[in-house]
């Protein structure tokens, strides 16, 4: 005697296979949309999917390849030119500086604020002294 068949085949009605249809029409457009860059633009770097992270003590890189990177640093003492300046410090803060390359090979860098570590041990932006 043989066991019948066991098969799970997947029945589909037209509207819900036209329904899926468009909305992956739809979410296609939407990728396109995003991902299209008008003539003249520039474009940076965005999140690193692929991160190379180097830590020493006061000093912490995240990179992606050379020149796109994010760099924090800890001053644990005030450097003597910055305590005629504006600059904020604490022993606690974490300056971050960002570089990223652009599709023409031009270097882009910014100071990019003042961060904490809060409870969890995360990174967080001190918006009153950036």
């Amino acid at each position: 005697m043989q066991a019948a068949a066991s098969t799970s085949a997947h029945v589909c009605t037209a509207q819900v296979s036209t329904a899926l249809h468009q909305l992956l029409q739809a979410c296609q457009a939407q990728a396109d949309a995003a991902s299209a860059v008008p003539a003249g633009s520039i474009v940076l770097a965005g999140t690193f999917r692929k991160r190379h992270i180097r830590y020493f003590g006061d000093w912490l890189k995240i990179s992606n390849s050379p020149g796109d990177e994010d760099g924090y640093i800890r001053r644990r003492e005030c450097p003597p030119s910055w305590r005629e300046s504006s600059i904020p410090w604490h022993p606690s803060y974490w300056y971050a500086h960002r570089t990223r390359i652009d599709q023409h090979g031009h270097i882009w860098s910014c100071d990019s604020g003042i961060y904490l570590t809060d409870d969890y041990g995360d990174l967080v932006p001190v918006p009153e002294a950036a």
